[in-house]
Formats: C-alpha cells, structure tokens, sequence
C-alpha cells in the first residue's frame, strides 16, 4: 500500500459534501469561509421559436441550393468523396457527380417546404428518391431505399437510408400534404406500403439503437398513414420486444448526441402522430430518458464517450440549438439546418425542455447494458465520467472507438484514459484510436479491459489486457488529449515541459477551467528477471519466490505541445528489442481527480492530492492458487476524511469483487439514469 495522507482536495471555496446545506454547516464548523455561491438555476433551455428556426432553415436552403443538380432533382455529390462506394455504383448520372438520397436531399426537400420556396423542386426530389426503391419481390432490400442514386442493383449501400428518408418523406406527408399534391401523395403511399414487415420475425439490434428505434419508428408511422392495423401489430410485437430487451438489459448506444438526435426524432414522432397510447406511453417514457440525458450535459460532450464524433464539442447542434442549449443566435447558426427542421417538426409539441432545466453541480448513475453501470460528473466548470466495465462482455467489438474514461472542461481540453502498446516496427496502436493494442498477435486479437468506480469529481481505474500472444516493445496505459492547451507539473509543483520521464506519483494537469490529478497505481511487468530480485533493493525477497511475486512503481512519459496535444505513458514494461508476451492479465491502473481551476489553484489542490492515502493493495492467495501479481486479487482506492472510494477486482477470475464508497457497495443501477443534484466535489477546507 502506498500512502500520501489527508485530503483528496483542498479548494480555497466551496464545502464538503453531497448537498449545499450540508455544504455550508460544515464549512461553519471548520471554520472556512462562511459565503458560497449558490448555483443559478439554468434558463435557456426553451423551444426556439418558429421565427427562429425559419431563419435558420432559410439559412440551410440558401447555402445547399448550388448543392442541387437541376438536370437531374438531386443534390449532387463529389465523385472525389466515393472511393468507399467505387465497386458498387455505376458511372455518374450528370457531369455534377453522384447523387444522394441519404439525408441531404430528402431534408433539404423538407426544408424547402418548410420555408414554402421552390416547391416543385422538393416534389421533383422526392420523386427520385421513389424511383431508388428496391422491388425485387423476396429479395432482402425489398421496398428499401439506395444510399445513392446511382447504387448497382438491388444494392441499398446501407441498410440505414430507408429510415433516414423516410424522416424526410413521411414529415412532409404529415406536415405539408397540401404542397405535395394527391399525386405525390398516392406514389409516396404506394412506396412507403412495400416497407412494414408483413410477419414478425427475431431481429431485435440491442447494441445499435438509432438503427432501431429508426426504424421502428418509421415502420409504425406508416402503418398509420395508411390505416393497415395488421401491420401496426406486426411493429407493436418488434417495438415491445426491443422496449423489454433494452430497457431491462440497458442501452449501449447513449452518451453520443451525434446519434441522440436520431432516436429523439424518431421518439418524438412517435409520440406526437400515434394514438396507440400503449406506443405512445412507452416511446414518451424513453424520449424523457434520452432528453434528461441530453440536456445533462448541456452544450458538451457528454462524458464518457459513446460513438463520438467530435469530440470536445456538440456532436449534434440542431437538437441542442432547438432545445436552447447551444445558445448561438438564428443569424449565426450554420448547424446541419435540414436535420434542425426534422427536430422541429419531431419534437415541438412532443418535449418542453422547460422540464429538464437543473443547476449544477450533479451526477448521473446509469445503466449502460448487461451489468456494466456508468457515472458522469457534471460541475459549471469540467465534466468527468467513466464507465463501470469496458468493454461489456456481450458487445463485442463494435466499442473499440469508444472512450471508457473522460473528462473536459466546459469548453476544450477534452482528456482520455486507455491502453496503448508498440509493436516490434516501433508502431504505436492506441485504444480508443486504432482499436489494435497488443497487436499484431499470434492468435484472436487480444482484450482490452477497463473497470473503474467513481463518485462526484474522482475516480479510481483499473486496466488490463487479456488473451495475448504478441511481440511487444511497449505496453501500458494512456492519457492523451488531442489539442491540450494547458500545463503539466509534477507532484512538487515543478513545471513539465515538451517531454521527458517523471518518478511515480501525482502529475497535475492545469487549463484555465479545470486542474486534474493523475495517481499511477503499480503494474505488473513480465520482463522482471530474477536477477533482478536477488540483487540491490530487492535483495530481501526471500529466494525461491517466483518473480511474478512483485509489483513495479509505475514512471511517466509525457510529451506535449500546442500543436499535438498531451502524452502520458504508464508502461508496464518498455524494452529495446520486441518481447513476446503470452497469456493473460497485465495489471495497471490510476486515480484521476478533478476540480475547477476557478474555485482552487495549483498548490492547494496539489497539496490536497499528494495529502491522500492511496490505496494500492495486492492479494495473493497461497503457492500454488495464483500466479503471483499477475493472477492476484487486487484493491485499489482512494481515502480521505470523510471519503473513501474503493475497487476490487480479481484477476484469476476476471471478475469485480466490489465497488465501494464509504463502505456503501456501488451496485450495478436498475434505472437506465438517475440524476441527483447538489452533488458537490469532495472537497476539503484548507486546515487553519
């Protein structure tokens, strides 16, 4: 066990724990400053007006219009952009390129209804979409729509586009029938009838959510429009089937807005054009999770990541301008303006954002998916979040993008933790990044795990990698931020610059909206000779001890600059010529804390962090039970007054034994989220 005590943080303001009264009594008893600043309820989450969103969609219409090829009634799409596509379309309809059916110019159709311009163009557009659909009776893209115009076949590109049209199709049946004519009308009808499932068939998609809820939302307004109750059934029985299975066993695609707004139009459609109240009871019930979640988070990315593309900032500007998050006036809004008429029609009516306004400080629990819980810290002036397990053991490799472990502040300086080794060519794989850590390998691809606990602004990690049969140079665990524009100083409070390697212990990440704390727990390190244990400070290990029987202080690399971003290496082990390692199990780990540059500074919360007793304790269980270090039962955490935060995981299982926090089990949550406010950082008055 390796201590440094007293208190995990110590700010020049605010008070002690989970409530501001609680809060404020303490502080008077310590005798710290008696004023806090109360938190002002947030109140810009209000609908934008129709005015607004106008202005905004004119905006969209009057920048995509040189967008559209007026000799052929799509948008057209640069050739230089389909290398994906080469094999499977044929040559360009026009000179202007290829055309898209996807999202581009079925929204920039609905948008120019929605401004009431050029409406014979819109019809024009719609018609050619039609005239993409697949009607090859008993082939698998039956009634399907292609990604582009000029799609080989029965070849659709992407099983996505139908649902994605159809948000632009069937709004625009709903919204605007008298501009589109009866005869449109009667060849969208004759179109869309080809798409509900005629027989309910095993097709549930629990880890791809927005596909899902696509579409069966769009599935279900058919069945409306055209009056067909068998069919409705049929959706019924698919959208009750996935309502169970994903409520009860969670929902992995979340956490990413990018996707959020997606399954917010198709839950607000729903809601707001069904009358089946059983649909609409349940649709309205997950449209108020994904919304609560949603504006959590405010205008940030949410923490952790899921499915994130850019990260740092709003993956999804049109649900969070509608919505009064993204507070950026209609004149200088250049958001995705076609998608902002899809939210629009969607969900006014459908959502008051009025209802999820809440001041921060506060914490989400939620569940993610089959016993792997996740928690996000939000404070005004950084957000930290990790999942409980990464990744789940039923999803497999869809996540190896994904950032199990994050924080920001409330603008920039977006930060990861993970794993990363170098292979025998000096080549580093990153994970998240190229999902290829301890690569290549010699059997299957090896498994990346993380495990963590959090409460409020800290968190304890744990990382491993399992199933390895590779040659390696490097391996161990990461922080990287891509445009880090702070400083970097070690547990004295020496400044770090450009790179170098610095002794175990708290290294301090400094911006102007957050101060981080990062513990390197010890590793394990197979390239431990036993020479090495017979000789220097290691000379009392009694002999006959297997060398799996120690456990190695982890060193730091770090590398920064402005222009590429921040570094931090843990390896387990570095070596000049490759080694291979084979097996499982190679523990790591770290704590993280985090708090807001505004309400302390570097020396006292530096001060605070290297006070704490750190937790690093390992368990093994007799001669002949556990390989060591490498097979042991390991409990890490962290303690200060009045908090304590553990994680015990174990090894040869490859199992969690607990999470703890004050000796309280944190237990997989049964609620998809959970917010509670007035969860303050555990932070501590500075002693007088």
């Amino acid at each position: 066990m390796q201590d440094s005590r007293c208190n995990i943080m110590a700010m020049q303001k605010c008070g002690w724990i989970m409530n501001s009264a609680v809060s404020i009594l303490l502080m008077a008893v310590s005798g710290a400053a008696a004023e806090v600043d109360v938190p002002k309820p947030h109140t810009r989450f209000t609908m934008r007006s129709p005015q607004e969103v106008y202005q905004v969609v004119k905006g969209h219409v009057d920048r995509t219009d040189p967008e559209y090829d007026e000799e052929f009634g799509l948008l057209a799409y640069d050739p230089k952009y389909m290398p994906r596509w080469a094999d499977r379309v044929g040559p360009p309809a026009t000179d202007r390129g290829y055309h898209d059916c996807f999202q581009a110019s079925p929204y920039y159709a609905l948008s120019l209804l929605r401004v009431g311009e050029k409406v014979e163009r819109a019809r024009r557009i719609f018609e050619r979409i039609l005239e993409t659909q697949v009607k090859i009776k008993g082939h698998r893209r039956y009634g399907q729509f292609k990604k582009y115009y000029e799609a080989k076949g029965a070849d659709v590109l992407d099983g996505n586009t139908t649902f994605f049209a159809c948000y632009g199709l069937l709004l625009a049946v709903k919204e605007y029938p008298d501009l589109l004519g009866k005869k449109l009308l009667r060849k969208i009808e004759d179109a869309i009838s080809l798409i509900p499932p005629e027989a309910y068939e095993r097709r549930l998609s629990t880890s791809y959510t927005n596909a899902a809820l696509g579409t069966i939302a769009t599935e279900f307004l058919i069945c409306d429009i055209l009056g067909d109750q068998e069919r409705f059934e049929v959706c019924r029985r698919h959208f009750d089937d996935w309502y169970r299975d994903n409520t009860v066993r969670g929902i992995p695609e979340r956490m990413s807005k990018k996707y959020y707004r997606v399954d917010l139009a198709a839950l607000g459609m729903m809601v707001k054009y069904l009358d089946d109240q059983d649909v609409v009871t349940r649709a309205r019930e997950m449209l108020s999770v994904f919304v609560q979640e949603y504006l959590f988070f405010e205008d940030r990315q949410p923490m952790p990541v899921r499915r994130a593309g850019g990260r740092g900032t709003f993956g999804a500007w049109e649900c969070a301008w509608l919505m009064g998050v993204v507070d950026i006036p209609a004149d200088e809004y250049e958001g995705h303006g076609g998608f902002t008429v899809v939210s629009e029609l969607a969900l006014r009516g459908a959502v008051d954002p009025r209802m999820f306004a809440m001041s921060a400080p506060r914490q989400m629990r939620g569940l993610f998916v089959d016993d792997a819980g996740y928690t996000s810290y939000f404070h005004e002036d950084f957000t930290l979040g990790t999942f409980d397990l990464w990744p789940p053991s039923t999803v497999g490799g869809q996540h190896s993008s994904d950032t199990p472990v994050s924080f920001s502040g409330a603008t920039k300086n977006f930060v990861y933790f993970g794993a990363y080794s170098v292979d025998g060519d000096d080549n580093l794989h990153t994970h998240p990044g190229d999902g290829q850590v301890g690569t290549p390998s010699q059997s299957g691809r090896p498994r990346v795990k993380y495990l963590s606990a959090q409460h409020a602004n800290a968190c304890v990690l744990l990382s491993n990698i399992r199933q390895m049969a590779s040659r390696m140079k490097e391996y161990g665990w990461m922080i990287r931020s891509p445009q880090y524009t702070g400083k970097l100083y070690d547990s004295t409070g020496r400044e770090l610059k450009g790179k170098g390697v610095v002794d175990p212990q708290w290294v301090f990440l400094t911006t102007d909206e957050y101060i981080a704390g990062v513990y390197p727990l010890t590793h394990f390190d197979p390239t431990l000779k036993w020479e090495d244990l017979t000789k220097g400070k290691y000379r009392h290990i009694r002999v006959g001890v297997h060398h799996y029987l120690y456990a190695s202080p982890t060193r730091l690399r770090y590398e920064f600059g402005e222009e590429k971003g921040l570094d931090l290496f843990a390896p387990n082990f570095r070596v000049e010529d490759a080694l291979t390692v084979k097996g499982n199990n190679l523990p790591a780990g770290a704590i993280i804390v985090v708090a807001s540059a505004k309400e302390t500074n570097l020396d006292s919360f530096r001060t605070a962090c290297v006070a704490t007793t750190v937790l690093d304790e390992w368990y093994v269980d007799g001669y002949t039970v556990r390989a060591g270090y490498k097979d042991c039962e390991r409990r890490v955490g962290l303690k200060a007054p009045g908090f304590e935060l553990r994680l015990a995981f174990d090894y040869q299982k490859d199992q969690v034994v607990g999470r703890w926090l004050n000796d309280r089990p944190i237990t997989v949550p049964t609620e998809l989220s959970t917010i509670r406010l007035g969860v303050m950082p555990w932070v501590y008055p500075q002693r007088r």
